[in-house]
């Protein structure tokens, strides 16, 4: 495992060594980043740097240029900080570290460069550099090659445990002294001179991380999914819920306290509920805790079952947390309430205000009409008034119970002829002409020639039905006055006028024979003077028929003649 610091939130992340250069998500900021592949970027446990000495390596090695006309004395050594000349070991073998026998590739140069000299390539101060001289003296003079710098490709060399694989460079620098050193072969072999990691004293001791977990792509994605839903939505909150032990403790508890202060100022019947409830509870704590040290042990739970030995068991906690000895001794209480509540009603039933009797009203039906006419009016009560108006229509003026209050009845019917609902008019109307105590019902007549004037449809036709109780002209002219209107009450007009018969409706047909101008109206009085008419009657219908141009008029009116004259024969 790798760690680093995330490049936008600088959180110390971990990672495995496979997903190096890969990308990844921060857990803290949830940004995207790639896991460094610089060594130089990995951290240790604590934050530090893991390989303080490393230094990034440059991808191609820069070439040097060789020229012909350039000795080695002209050679000088990079401006950079040289590494402590390190004594050549006698027990250093050169199959410990070598590297591949590759010639250096050597630039042609076209033509000579015309300068001074030629400064070599500078590195970075991070990067060592190696020199490499060809050493063969006792061959012919060739041209002499210039320093040519190597960077050697991983060398496998034994790593230290723990440590991860870093690509190894070689350096190759020159001799300390300016001799030439003979080559065992004829061919070049580059000799590197390296200081050893273990003969530095000042070098520090490589701390070594402890290992990580694993955390593999899917664990990446399972912990930003988390992180996400954290912050989009928060955890809700537990429930919390009762018990039901404590919903049934709390249930009857209530009820026992509720009745228990009801009996207090109502009276001394309620305390049994409250008797009841606590009864209920110390049975319930007593089979709750038998059963629970019988769970534990048989022979625990019978002795449990002992009254004398249940309190002892009642108060360990370790029993359902004493929640059984709740039960028993709020059921304890309620009990001793409930044989309180006489004692102590007697001190709080004066103290509740007691409420007066209610007075319940006589039934109407059983009383004098006179008195339901009014409990009515007085109560607004029109459905009363109407069927006790109906019934005063049809009862006997002189043999009834309410005939000895005929003159006040009399006097409450006439003003209820007045009153704002039409169906108590209508049923005051009918009611006043059998109640009526003036001459001829006098009172009665008046109301209803009213009432023949009235726009209301209704009592016109109520008042048609009443006319015929008079017979007289006044009557019978107010009934002809109907004649020729719309709907029933021209029939109910006709039928009245019938009713009252005699000279006065033979004079009311005979005006409608003269006087109207609608055939129709003039067929309805012939029909009326073929009951009611007499010999005078007959002249006129005879005189009609001859001057009317209407077949069927004149053959109605000389039919009528007949009948009449037929009628008066002796």
């Amino acid at each position: 495992m790798i760690r680093y610091r995330c490049p936008h939130c600088s959180l110390l992340t971990a990672a495995h060594e496979r997903r190096i250069g890969q990308a990844s998500v921060c857990k803290a900021c949830l940004r995207p980043h790639q896991i460094p592949a610089d060594s130089a970027l990995w951290l240790t446990e604590t934050g530090d740097s893991l390989y303080p000495d490393a230094a990034p390596v440059p991808s191609q090695p820069a070439p040097v240029v060789e020229r012909e006309d350039f000795h080695e004395s002209q050679l000088t050594a990079p401006a950079q900080p040289q590494p402590a000349p390190v004594a050549e070991r006698e027990d250093f073998h050169e199959p410990q570290l070598t590297a591949p026998e590759l010639a250096p590739e050597r630039v042609p140069v076209p033509s000579p460069v015309h300068t001074p000299e030629i400064e070599p390539v500078r590195e970075p101060e991070s990067e060592p550099v190696a020199e490499v001289t060809e050493v063969d003296p006792h061959e012919e003079p060739e041209p002499v090659a210039a320093p040519v710098r190597v960077v050697l490709p991983p060398v496998s060399v034994p790593a230290l445990e723990d440590e991860p694989e870093r690509a190894a460079v070689g350096t190759i620098t020159p001799p300390p002294q300016p001799a030439w050193v003979p080559a065992p072969a004829p061919a070049q072999r580059i000799r590197p001179v390296t200081p050893s990691p273990h003969e530095s004293s000042d070098t520090p001791a490589p701390r070594y991380a402890e290992p990580v977990q694993l955390q593999t792509q899917v664990d990446i994605a399972a912990a930003l999914t988390n992180a996400l839903t954290a912050r989009m939505k928060p955890r809700a909150a537990p429930r919390r819920d009762l018990r039901p032990s404590t919903a049934l403790w709390m249930l009857l508890t209530g009820l026992g306290v509720a009745f228990f202060f009801a009996a207090l100022f109502t009276g001394a019947a309620n305390r049994w509920v409250v008797l009841v409830a606590g009864a209920l509870q110390i049975a319930l704590g007593y089979a709750w805790i038998v059963r629970l040290t019988a769970m534990r042990s048989p022979l625990r739970g019978r002795l449990c079952a002992i009254p004398v030995v249940t309190p002892y068991y009642l108060f360990q906690q370790k029993y359902a947390k004493l929640r059984p000895l709740r039960f028993v001794l709020t059921g304890c209480v309620l009990v001793v309430l409930s044989f309180a509540v006489p004692a102590v009603a007697d001190l709080t039933t004066p103290l509740v205000p007691k409420a007066e009797p209610r007075q319940v009203p006589p039934d109407l039906s059983t009383q004098p009409v006179l008195t339901q006419l009014r409990t009515y009016r007085e109560r607004s009560d029109y459905g009363g008034l109407v069927r006790t108006l109906g019934l005063l229509a049809k009862s006997d003026t002189i043999h009834s119970v309410d005939a000895r209050d005929r003159a006040e009845i009399a006097v409450e019917l006439e003003a209820l002829c007045k009153h704002e609902d039409r169906t108590v008019r209508l049923g005051a109307m009918a009611a006043l002409v059998s109640w009526d105590t003036t001459p001829n019902n006098a009172k009665a007549r008046q109301v209803c020639l009213d009432a023949i004037r009235s726009p209301s449809e209704e009592e016109r036709y109520r008042a048609l039905c009443l006319l015929s109780h008079w017979k007289d002209a006044e009557t019978a002219r107010a009934a002809q006055s109907l004649i020729g209107r719309p709907n029933r009450q021209t029939n109910q007009a006709k039928q009245a006028l019938e009713e009252i018969g005699g000279p006065h409706a033979e004079a009311a047909a005979l005006v409608l024979l003269k006087r109207a101008d609608d055939l129709t109206v003039r067929l309805i009085a012939i029909d009326i003077l073929l009951k009611v008419g007499g010999p005078t009657a007959g002249n006129e219908l005879e005189q009609f028929a001859q001057a009317t141009d209407d077949i069927g008029a004149r053959n109605s009116a000389l039919s009528a003649v007949n009948q009449i004259r037929g009628r008066k024969r002796p």
